[in-house]
């Protein structure tokens, strides 16, 4: 994937470069949310030496699932990453209902699929954390609310 290449091969160096971080995977966190959530855990599972702590939220995989979660199955996390898994129960709307007839629900079957392939890849369950939350829906404000518990899970030793 260009994007991911990209992302591993220029903007990190030059964050790494230009500011004081520390570069190890470790420390290297990487979050995004609806088809930002895929990209996310798809560069956690591509770079797992690059990315250790990763933030899904909202998985928008149902619309390649069987793909994508192959990909997951055959490219394990390293055994010390994080994943922060958020997910409402209102993600769908009435656009989204032209896709599948209760989006809805799909948003939430991906979110615990995506669960059930870490799990299958032998990550340790306390280096898991899944949020299904009552009525939320698909939107920045339901993602910021949860960043900072992401952070907080994320960053605990």
């Amino acid at each position: 994937m260009l994007y991911g290449e990209w992302v591993v091969n220029t903007v990190k160096p030059f964050i790494d470069s230009h500011y004081r971080t520390l570069t190890d995977a470790k420390h290297t966190l990487l979050a995004g949310s609806s088809m930002g959530g895929i990209i996310t855990a798809y560069m956690g599972a591509a770079y797992p030496h690059i990315f250790g702590k990763l933030g899904v939220f909202s998985l928008a995989s149902w619309f390649s699932e069987r793909d994508f979660l192959r990909f997951c199955d055959h490219h394990p996390l390293d055994k010390t990453s994080k994943v922060f898994i958020q997910v409402g129960t209102k993600e769908g709307d009435e656009v989204d209902e032209e896709f599948a007839p209760n989006m809805n629900q799909a948003y939430i079957d991906a979110s615990l699929h995506y669960f059930q392939s870490l799990i299958r890849t032998k990550m340790p369950l306390e280096h898991i954390q899944l949020l299904i939350k009552a009525n939320e829906i698909h939107h920045e404000k339901y993602w910021a609310n949860h960043f900072l518990e992401f952070l907080n899970f994320c960053l605990e030793e």
